[in-house]
């Protein structure tokens, strides 16, 4: 249990997200992750079907994970409902 050793905002965002992503099953997850530009940008020379061990850049999953912080505001409820909208989207 790590309620203590997090905030009850942390833990709450936690929850929410938990809430709506662990309704999918791995192949949607999956999905979702490939849409996202750290995983496109790496992969981007491949075919779907193409098996790729290239590993993604730490600094690029940072500094992707940062700028979507900056727009969408993920420690707040409307901004990851906004995320999961854009995933959608793509």
């Amino acid at each position: 249990d790590f309620s203590g050793m997090l905030d009850e905002d942390t833990i709450k965002v936690i929850n929410y997200v938990l809430d709506h992503f662990a309704i999918y099953n791995g192949t949607t997850l999956m999905e979702f992750t490939h849409r996202e530009e750290p995983w496109a940008r790496t992969h981007a020379e491949y075919d779907e079907n193409d098996l790729c061990a290239e590993e993604i850049p730490h600094e690029l999953i940072k500094k992707y994970f940062i700028d979507t912080d900056e727009k969408y505001h993920l420690k707040e409820e409307k901004g990851i409902e906004e995320y999961i909208e854009h995933l959608f989207a793509l």
